[in-house]
């Protein structure tokens, strides 16, 4: 009985008979048709040799009291909420009952949960394991209560009864013997009478009045009968339905695959088997495997443990994910995770073997074994490295230190890497043990630990070293990696480029790199010259957020190579970027931006005004690096491949793609549109005085003031290049406000007794006829040039101008209704306005040495500029 209660760590598996799964669920609190647990390898623990019985207790039965059957594994939980004694009455004060108490953490192994021990069990062990009893007290903490929801392990020197709300009791037996009758409630034929078969226990008749239930004898009989059966057609046949033992089948939990969201999957929707309706793992199981087979964890009263326990080593390969692709020559890739625990003493791990479950370990080199020192989840000290395959395995043997030490009941971390081949004698690799030798893992204890038992099947009388596989990473092999480059969704606006002056953002583009790391070596870009010359010098080309660039791509810096002059029936310039020092690394699967900002030429230089632009990346599908074709030319940072032309397929294949982020076929990159200035309005603002809600004026009154300001420029060529307004057209509301029509003129702040005439338009851009004017209508101030208003602004100068109008009647409402008058300046921003009116650009501008060049909009942010609005 003492070596009973000190139980060490258990797997049971319930999943290899689905009636055995329905007994452990509801049947087997007061019957077991359990096959023996088998023993621990080694181990001679009374009663594991030749098998005891796990009770799996439901909640439903534990709410009306259950048998803690004596010697054997009872696992008991309770439903809804709160908490009770541990102890029931007739307990409280015994002294000589000789039990203990586990809860399960649902984290298990290992066996962290809180433990009770009873006074008579620490009453009956020596001192030295009073003192284990009480060193593992202080280090998982002690039951003091249980708590609903959550899951126990009960060992018992006799039967007990345990009821929810209750906690723990002896048994009050009523009758000759506890094979009679039940503690506390009468026998009654409410589920039937067992007629002995098979699955009842021998020597429990009343018992199996109350609980023996042979559910078989009911399945398939077309009546859904018990509280067992979900459904029954009449069959026991899987699959149309109603399953063999009666249960409603389901398509996605219970389906018999574990699915990405489910933590387990065992093919039905019972609870308290390991893998409960939802296809969640439940507290003190542990479930592999798709579909999974989940066992009950026993766990170990440390302390008082049989003598002669064996070390043993238990090794678990961890998930580090399904697939993956690495390229030639590519460092230290994770081929396998797996996961080492000693128990019953420390163990030295001294050789470990592995061989290829698919594909060739010629494929890599420099095969690695390392390991988590210091339990911070980083593997990261190499025990061994710079071992080639041999053989048709990979073995490691001569590891630092002889071996690497685990301690007892510590679990240490252990990875395989090694580095990709320059050549690849086949497209994949995939790790595992080399489980076809005899002694793949070699560790010691207190002597060397022979057996290995693998995945269940032990290789020898008895095995000390347990191993559990998952498949590991599948890595697929390419020569080099990929690129893609598209034009970047982030909007730019149309542009007018300052000679003299580095440009904003001409065009953005996006790069992603596949596989690894991607070098970019050279970036044409071809720049639109319908007149047969281009007034950029450079093309600067930075990283987002960087305030220098990175490269500049210029004419000169293409060489020889050969370039395109047309592009899409376009006259181009090709601007070519040479970055053989890595200044264009695209880290793998990260996608980056890249800004092309011109540096435009000044007058003096060859700049030019009025020049339409616009930058394209060809899409012909080349890349040759020995003629110099190609828009986009890369190698892999980590494979010094160079990356190929795109084919045109759906794979990728180490190619270079141009206007798409996916395998497919180039497609050409046009940026926007843009145009050449040497002078430039830089902004436009409400000029005037007056606060907003200011009274409408009365009389012939400045109605609306902006001030124009102009870029400075060196371009000095015939005298610096500077702005002339030839012509304003001006929105007006003039809301319950009337106004002489012939009155509006347009001045320069600076002389106001030189004044334009404006002549007032209907919405629809006709001249308005009428003496006086009221509501939203425009006014149109042109031409400029030759009024004798003072239009012109110098470089890095600005000039107001006033709007005025003889306003006859601020408020003409018959209902005294609000009045208000405002004047503003609209669409102006557009490039591709064809001419100066109403319904096209409302503004005209000239950029003027000894010579002009008209322009229909400005490059500004603001769509729309407002004057003071008056309110009457």
């Amino acid at each position: 009985m003492h070596d009973l209660l000190k139980q060490k760590p258990l797997l049971l598996s319930v999943g290899v008979l689905a009636v055995l799964a329905v007994a452990a669920a509801w049947l087997q609190p007061e019957t077991s048709a359990h096959p023996p647990i088998p023993g621990l390898p080694g181990s001679t623990l009374a009663g594991q040799a030749v098998g005891i019985d796990v009770n799996i207790h439901t909640k439903e039965r534990a709410e009306a009291g259950v048998i803690i059957t004596a010697d054997e594994h009872n696992i008991v939980s309770c439903g809804n909420t709160g908490t009770f004694d541990v102890l029931g009455l007739n307990l409280e004060n015994d002294d000589f009952t000789r039990f203990w108490i586990y809860e399960y953490t649902g984290n298990e192994p290992p066996f962290d949960g809180r433990f009770f021990i009873s006074d008579g069990e620490l009453n009956a062990v020596d001192a030295d394991t009073q003192q284990a009893y009480e060193d593992l007290i202080t280090r998982n903490g002690r039951i003091t209560e249980f708590i609903r929801g959550r899951t126990y392990y009960v060992m018992s020197e006799v039967d007990l009864k345990f009821t929810c709300g209750s906690g723990v009791e002896k048994v009050e037996v009523a009758c000759a013997s506890t094979s009679e009758c039940l503690p506390t409630e009468a026998c009654t034929t409410e589920y039937g009478v067992c007629n002995t078969p098979p699955d009842c226990r021998p020597g429990q008749e009343c018992l199996e009045v109350c609980y023996g239930l042979c559910v078989m004898d009911l399945w398939g009989n077309s009546e859904v009968e018990g509280i067992f059966e979900q459904c029954d057609d009449g069959n026991r046949t899987d699959g149309d339905g109603c399953s063999e033992f009666c249960i409603q089948e389901v398509s996605e939990c219970g389906n018999n695959v574990k699915e990405f969201d489910e933590e387990c999957d065992d093919g039905n929707l019972f609870t308290e088997d390991g893998c409960n309706a939802v296809c969640d793992r439940e507290d003190g199981w542990s479930c592999e495997g798709s579909p999974s087979e989940c066992s009950v964890l026993i766990p170990e009263l440390v302390g008082g443990g049989s003598e002669g326990d064996d070390v043993t080593l238990s090794v678990a390969v961890k998930s580090t994910g399904t697939s993956n692709t690495a390229v030639k020559n590519q460092k230290g890739i994770t081929l396998l995770r797996f996961q080492a625990r000693a128990e019953n003493g420390d163990v030295v791990l001294t050789r470990a073997s592995f061989s290829a479950l698919a594909g060739s370990l010629v494929n890599a080199f420099n095969y690695t074994l390392l390991v988590d020192t210091n339990d911070d989840g980083e593997v990261e000290t190499i025990l061994e490295s710079g071992r080639a395959a041999a053989s048709g395995r990979v073995t490691f043997s001569n590891l630092a230190g002889g071996g690497f030490d685990i301690g007892e009941d510590e679990e240490v971390s252990f990875e395989v890497r090694a580095d990709v081949a320059s050549s690849f004698a086949s497209e994949m690799l995939q790790l595992q043990f080399d489980v076809s030798a005899e002694n793949y893992l070699a560790a010691e204890g207190e002597d060397a630990l022979t057996g290995i038992e693998t995945n269940g099947t032990c290789d020898a009388d008895s095995c000390r070293i347990s191993v559990t596989t998952l498949p590991s990473m599948v890595w697929n092999f390419v020569s080099n990696g990929s690129l893609s480059v598209v034009q970047d969704a982030t909007p730019v606006r149309n542009r007018q480029f300052l000679g003299g002056a580095l440009g904003e953002t001409a065009i953005r583009l996006q790069m992603l790199a596949w596989h690894e790391d991607i070098d970019v070596t050279d970036l044409q870009l071809s720049v639109t010259i319908p007149f047969k010359s281009t007034p950029i010098d450079r093309l600067e080309l930075y990283r987002e957020g960087d305030p220098q660039p990175f490269a500049t791509a210029t004419i000169a810096g293409c060489g020889s190579d050969q370039v395109p002059t047309t592009v899409n029936n376009e006259m181009v310039r090709t601007f070519c970027a040479n970055m053989d020092n890595r200044q264009l690394v695209v880290p793998e699967d990260q996608e980056i931006d890249i800004l092309v900002r011109p540096r435009m030429k000044s007058d003096t230089a060859g700049g030019t005004t009025g020049n339409p632009m616009k930058i394209l990346v060809q899409s012909t599908a080349i890349s040759d690096n020995t003629t110099g074709r190609g828009a986009v030319r890369a190698r892999g940072d980590i494979s010094s491949v160079a990356l190929i032309a795109n084919d045109g397929d759906a794979n990728i294949e180490g190619e270079v793609f141009i206007g798409t982020s996916v395998a497919a076929q180039n497609k050409l990159i046009v940026g926007p549109d843009h145009v050449s200035v040497l002078a430039k309005i830089s902004s436009i603002i409400n000029a005037s005085p007056d606060a907003d809600g200011s009274g409408v004026p009365i009389g012939l009154s400045s109605i609306g003031q902006f001030r124009f300001s102009a870029s400075p420029n060196d371009n000095a060529n015939n005298g610096l290049n500077k702005v002339m307004l030839s012509g304003v057209i001006f929105n007006v509301n003039a809301t319950n406000v009337a106004i002489n029509a012939q009155s509006f003129t347009f001045a320069n702040k600076a002389d106001t007794t030189t004044l334009a005439r404006c002549a007032p338009l209907y919405p629809n851009g006709a001249p308005y006829i009428d003496s006086v004017i009221s509501g939203n209508f425009f006014i149109s101030c042109s031409p400029l040039l030759s009024s004798g208003v003072d239009t012109a602004i110098n470089p890095a100068s600005n000039q107001t101008f006033v709007i005025s109008a003889n306003v006859v009647d601020t408020n003409i409402s018959p209902t005294n209704a609000p009045s208000t008058l405002q004047v503003s300046l609209q669409k102006f921003t557009e490039i591709f306005n064809a001419g100066f009116s109403t319904s096209a650009s409302h503004i005209s501008w000239v950029d003027r040495d000894i010579a002009s060049w008209h322009f229909r909009w400005i490059e500004y942010p603001d769509t729309v500029v407002k004057s003071t609005t008056y309110s009457g």
